[in-house]
């Protein structure tokens, strides 16, 4: 089901969001990423506490970051192929980004398959597309 919904162009979302207290005050800034327009890897989770407090008009040289930063950020809402990835509110960025790259190459050799070869099912020809992502990772190797 969930890939339906991908391979028909559902936004891949998700909200992030900071709890926290300073000087007596509760606050919860947050964020919705678009995992689509993201690139999504180790560096971007590192930097969310910044783009979560940019976004809420937070200054990142104010004693309200460094309380907002010490948090942990809390993830919901997924939509998409983020669904398969957030788990008690903590979202695997390297599991989403390894399958979100897996799928855009089968979608580039499916294209590649369909215009030069004309099949408009690789799926339906398990040995084909393996053939012809082999061929893909071997070009990326060794840098064809």
């Amino acid at each position: 089901m969930l890939r339906n919904a991908y391979s028909v162009g559902m936004k891949n979302t998700i909200d992030a969001q900071v709890e926290f207290s300073f000087r007596g005050e509760c606050h919860s800034p947050t964020i919705t990423l678009d995992l689509d327009s993201l690139s999504v890897n180790t560096e971007t989770f590192q930097a969310l506490h910044t783009v979560i407090a940019t976004r809420n008009g937070i200054d990142t040289y104010s004693y309200l970051y460094d309380a907002m930063e010490s948090c942990p950020i809390v993830f919901s809402n997924p939509q998409g192929l983020a669904v398969d990835y957030l788990k008690d509110n903590i979202f695997d960025f390297l599991g989403y980004e390894k399958k979100n790259n897996e799928n855009n190459l089968v979608k580039q050799v499916s294209q590649v398959a369909q215009e030069l070869m004309g099949v408009d099912d690789l799926d339906g020809q398990p040995e084909l597309k393996a053939a012809l992502i082999a061929a893909y990772e071997l070009g990326v190797v060794s840098k064809i």
